[in-house]
């Protein structure tokens, strides 16, 4: 087996049917990487059911909790970062970089497990986490993100999601501690949002730290953020990236809204391409995601809200 440097941190926390079916792809694309991983989860009935449902060849396999439960001066830089919706977003975000840093991982992926899916074989998947560690490396960025906001929010919001670090050479505990207060939100709260995190941070980050922080898209690929199924942007869940262009099928097919379907990749966001088809998403989707049992399954537990 082939072996894949950076560590993977997995930020579980979801139960819901679809976070089993993530958690899953994520840790094949590992396996078919060769790489060694950590689960970041707080709950134990959660990592019980991990254990009992997800398919591992590697038998070692690790949970950490986040350091909301104290330690590494992490709980002094959440207060001047996250305002209260994301105090427990930000603990795993920053559990991350502070594990990598005390346990000498240079390179790590921050991957949201539990609610993110490229809708593709776990092999062409770990081809795209290869090549954005390549580019990354060549080009000496700090942190570099799939696009799963930047597009839709014009530019103006960096995200994590499903993000390389590179920490060799860059101290990021220290730049986190270093921040000593909340003005830096000041210039985002006129126009964009009054709720904070470690993205919004980073967004921050991107304006000092130029060329540092970049995103990139992946040509002709299919992906999905189950999660945005059960907020005011439900419509985004499904997201597909072609030629400097990110089309929102929900939007497409329910609205037939030109303006919110289809809007351009931001020409910062760097294109990587891998070979990938649309017709390798759409098989991959077919067999896995709306085949009849995950079908019945998606019926099962949208019939537990009634």
């Amino acid at each position: 087996m082939k072996s894949f440097d950076p560590v993977f941190y997995l930020k579980i926390n979801r139960t819901e049917y679809f976070s089993f079916l993530c958690i899953q792809h994520w840790i094949d694309i590992i396996e078919e990487l060769g790489a060694d991983f950590y689960f970041v989860c707080d709950k134990r009935e959660l990592k019980n059911e991990v254990l009992k449902k997800i398919h591992f060849k590697n038998p070692n396999v690790k949970f950490i909790k986040s350091k909301k439960y104290g330690g590494g001066g992490v709980k002094s830089i959440v207060k001047n970062i996250a305002t209260q919706n994301w105090i427990n977003a930000t603990y795993a975000h920053l559990t991350t970089f502070w594990h990598a840093q005390k346990y000498g991982h240079q390179s790590f992926y921050n991957i949201d497990a539990d609610d993110t899916m490229f809708v593709c074989d776990a092999s062409k998947v770990a081809k795209i986490l290869e090549v954005a560690k390549s580019y990354a490396d060549k080009y000496e960025f700090k942190a570099f993100s799939l696009d799963m906001h930047v597009s839709q929010f014009r530019n103006r919001h960096w995200s994590f999601g499903i993000t390389y670090i590179n920490n060799k050479d860059f101290d990021w505990m220290k730049i986190f501690k270093d921040n000593k207060n909340t003005d830096w939100q000041n210039k985002y709260k006129a126009n964009y949002c009054n709720d904070f995190n470690l993205d919004w941070f980073l967004t921050h980050l991107r304006t000092i730290y130029q060329n540092k922080i970049e995103t990139f898209y992946v040509q002709n690929l299919i992906f999905i953020h189950w999660a945005t199924l059960f907020c005011k942007h439900a419509g985004y869940m499904v997201q597909k990236s072609s030629n400097a262009i990110m089309t929102y099928p929900l939007f497409a097919y329910f609205r037939a809204d030109k303006e919110l379907s289809k809007v351009k990749i931001p020409n910062e966001v760097i294109k990587l391409d891998i070979g990938l088809s649309e017709s390798d998403c759409l098989s991959y989707g077919k067999e896995h995601i709306v085949n009849e049992q995950h079908a019945m399954n998606i019926v099962k537990w949208w019939n537990t809200w009634k």
